[in-house]
């Protein structure tokens, strides 16, 4: 997914599959987001986050997203959707350290956000 504003490009996200054995027969998605500085602090980490969280569940996927602490603007944007956090690392072979922040999006409890995403003219 990507944003752009007047031409410019202010953020964008994707999903892909995580790597791994499946638990419980879940399939497991990795949601990524990337923005701008300019866009930052602006509700776009916000929206992006909630729609790619959205497209994970309609793929039948385990929603799970996971940071470094130093990332605080993934951190403020988990706090502002209302997803409690969790310390925890998470190491993977070959790999290393790729997490100490980890939050479990329950489906049940997004709902009560009332996350809205409203699209201009050009989708």
């Amino acid at each position: 997914m990507l944003v752009e504003v007047d031409g410019k490009v202010m953020g964008l996200s994707a999903i892909s599959t995580m790597e791994g054995d499946l638990k419980e027969g879940e399939r497991r998605l990795n949601v990524g987001v990337m923005l701008e500085k300019r866009a930052r602090g602006k509700g776009v980490g916000k929206a992006l986050t909630g729609a790619m969280v959205e497209i994970a569940w309609m793929m039948e996927g385990r929603v799970g997203v996971m940071t470094k602490k130093a990332n605080e603007g993934m951190r403020g944007v988990m706090r502002g959707l209302g997803v409690e956090e969790r310390v925890e690392d998470v190491v993977l072979e070959g790999k290393g350290l790729v997490a100490e922040i980890v939050y479990v999006v329950e489906q049940e409890k997004w709902e009560s956000i009332g996350l809205c995403l409203e699209f201009g003219d050009e989708i």
